[in-house]
């Protein structure tokens, strides 16, 4: 962000500046969760100055959050939740397995 806004004052942030800095921070290679990420950490340091009275208003305000897709989820198919459930059934014991399928909606057969 210092390469963006130099020796400028916070008070003289504009949202200019932030833009500038996410559009750096994407040419330079930066995946899309990783110009979010920055773009989260700079708006929480811009709220702080506010709160803490350094700033009047937030230059970040009106400034949407950039765009990344969703990231991709594993996904478990009916027959590993079986073997998982097979898997806990042979202690006889309460098992986290089961507990964790219970968390989620998996009904236990068999």
């Amino acid at each position: 962000m210092l390469r963006i806004v130099g020796d400028k004052r916070a008070q003289d942030l504009a949202p200019s500046d932030l833009r500038a800095f996410l559009a750096r921070s994407h040419e330079e290679g930066l995946s899309p969760g990783g110009v979010v990420a920055r773009y989260r950490a700079v708006r929480a340091f811009v709220r702080w100055l506010v709160r803490e009275g350094v700033l009047e208003h937030d230059p970040t305000a009106r400034i949407r959050p950039p765009k990344a897709p969703p990231p991709d989820l594993a996904v478990v198919r009916p027959g590993e939740i079986r073997r998982m459930l097979l898997a806990a059934d042979g202690g006889g014991t309460p098992s986290a397995i089961k507990r964790y399928c219970f968390c989620f909606g998996i009904p236990p057969r068999g």
